[in-house]
Formats: structure tokens, sequence, C-alpha cells
């Protein structure tokens, strides 16, 4: 059990530094038309670092609520990586077909996770409600 929990957090730091270098080399790659000042490119990685560890922040939360989670539940709490999936198999198809990457990605990126944020705090209080109400009636809010 310890050593696929040790296996886990391999994947996911793993994960988290394909993400960070991937949005580095999208916001150096965004930023290679507009780089006229000599700063410009370096900023731009730090915009692609900073969204994408807010990006795998929000990623996170969604993956730890499908762990815990069962039935629909799970489901509901699925559903914002699949739209961060789509999307993402999205930009870089963009890319490997060589078209130029939407500049503007890193506020795209930062609208899906303000946007995941509220839907799952929405999400736990509605699911706490519902536990509370089954307790006092003693239903059962996995649906």
């Amino acid at each position: 059990m310890k050593s696929n929990r040790q296996s886990l957090r391999n994947r996911i730091h793993t994960a988290l530094v394909v993400i960070t270098a991937t949005s580095a080399q999208l916001s150096l790659a965004a930023q290679e038309p507009v780089a006229a000042e000599a700063g410009a490119g370096f900023w731009g990685v730090v915009i692609g670092v900073f969204v994408s560890l807010v990006a795998f922040s929000v990623a996170y939360l969604c993956y730890f609520a499908v762990r815990l989670w069962a039935g629909y539940w799970r489901a509901l709490a699925l559903a914002p990586l699949a739209v961060l999936g789509i999307w993402l198999a999205l930009l870089l198809l963009g890319i490997l077909t060589g078209m130029a990457p939407r500049a503007l990605w890193t506020v795209e990126i930062l609208f899906w996770a303000m946007a995941t944020t509220i839907y799952l705090v929405t999400l736990f209080t509605a699911r706490r409600a519902f536990e509370k109400a089954d307790a006092a009636t003693g239903g059962d809010s996995n649906f």
C-alpha cells in the first residue's frame, strides 16, 4: 500500500514538472512574435509557471474529490478534469499541426481554474447539505 502511494506521488510530481515545462514552452512560443523588448521571454515563463501551478492545484483538488467520493458525486467531480483534458488536447493538437498557440492561453487556464474552484466549492457545499439532510432522515447521499 505504501509503495502504491509513493508511486502515485511520483506520478503526480512528474505530471507537475511536465505541465510546468510545457506551459513555459507554450509561453515562450506565444511571446515570440511579440517579444520586442528584452525581458518579454522571462516574464512569459514566469507567468506560464504561475498559471501552471494554479491549474495543477485546482486539478489536484478535483482529483482529491474523485478519490474521496463515489457514484454520481465522483462523475460530477470528474467533469472539470474532462474539460481541462479536452482543452489541453486541442491546444497540443494545434501546436503539433504547426498552428501558433493562442496568445491568451494563460487567461483561459486561469478562467478554467476560477470557474472550477467555484464549481467545486458549490459541489462540496451541496454534498455536505445532502449528507446532513440524509443523516436526519436516514437516507443515502451517494445517489
